[in-house]
């Protein structure tokens, strides 16, 4: 969803909009602003490669204070391009202060390269062509492009995706080692039950560790294969709850006089024979249910992306 600020910048430049971001041309640079975790993020490919004085200019905003951060990218054959980052604390960051750079920096282009076209950035294109460059989205990527390099981008993605369907699946070699990878990261959980919280995060660093070893397996990262990840971080999320509730047990047994010189083994028996106690029995379950359903949301929000995507790559006209 937009907020008013991009829906106000996407107004004043006539620009389209997809989820988190607004796109577009502007005095043939292409521009794309997006809103993510507390700041504002400006993308401007300019039609031309940028020199010194290009580069003092656009500097220069970031030495005003503007923008907090600024990456430049201008490899032997690419176009200017640059990413700067506007940080948010307690407000929004003023749009008004981005329009004043995107005007500033395509207004002094447009006047020193009044020949610049809006450029098609397909890799190394050659094509003669003299249709208006359009705007592609790949995987989530937006790009623009002229038909020709389109095509072939096309072209290349369906080979990508025959080429992946003919892959093995392997999915008991990576479920295997998605479960042996998982194993470190059961010391999470014990970590924060001694902190005294829960934490959705076990999801997510199970989830991770679980495609790791996934991966590290050569499985297929189709659908099923997410599925047997999420499934994995599950199945660990539990058992790590399952360890830390019991490493507390031990920790309050050996508070305890009686308990104080027993040995470790004594310790851990005596407190799975106290897990069937109905009270922390159901203090155990309590702990269980609320883990796993702080685990079945981060790892939905963190695996969705994989299972939207996974085995399939796509190029269409945004």
């Amino acid at each position: 969803m937009l907020l008013p600020g991009l829906r106000k910048l996407k107004n004043q430049y006539g620009f389209e909009s997809k989820s988190d971001r607004i796109y577009g041309f502007h005095k043939d640079c292409f521009i794309q602003i997006l809103e993510c975790q507390g700041k504002k993020v400006l993308y401007i490919d300019f039609p031309v490669k940028l020199d010194a004085e290009d580069w003092a200019k656009v500097e220069s905003w970031h030495r005003k204070g503007y923008a907090t951060e600024l990456e430049r990218f201008d490899g032997e054959d690419d176009l200017g391009s640059i990413h700067m980052d506007f940080r948010e604390a307690f407000l929004p960051f003023k749009v008004a202060k981005i329009a004043e750079i995107i005007d500033d920096l395509t207004n002094h282009i447009a006047n020193k390269y009044p020949d610049a076209h809006n450029r098609c950035q397909g890799n190394g294109c050659t094509h003669q062509h003299e249709e208006t460059v359009k705007v592609y989205e790949m995987d989530g990527v937006l790009l623009p492009l002229c038909s020709e390099c389109a095509k072939e981008v096309a072209a290349d993605f369906e080979q990508a995706n025959a080429d992946f369907n003919e892959q093995p699946n392997n999915y008991e070699q990576g479920a295997l080692l998605a479960a042996v990878f998982s194993i470190p990261g059961l010391l999470f959980p014990v970590i924060m039950y001694a902190l005294g919280r829960l934490s959705s995060l076990a999801g997510i660093v199970f989830f991770y560790l679980a495609m790791k070893g996934y991966l590290w397996a050569k499985g297929k990262m189709d659908r099923v294969g997410v599925c047997i990840i999420a499934l994995i971080s599950l199945a660990f999320s539990a058992l790590g709850t399952y360890i830390g509730f019991l490493s507390q047990v031990v920790k309050e047994l050996g508070d305890l006089e009686r308990f104080a010189e027993a040995p470790m083994s004594d310790k851990i028996g005596c407190a799975i024979e106290l897990l069937d106690d109905p009270e922390v029995h159901a203090s155990l379950m309590k702990d269980l249910t609320t883990t796993l359903i702080l685990c079945v949301v981060s790892i939905a929000i963190v695996g969705y992306p994989f299972f939207k995507s996974a085995g399939k790559s796509s190029i269409k006209e945004a």
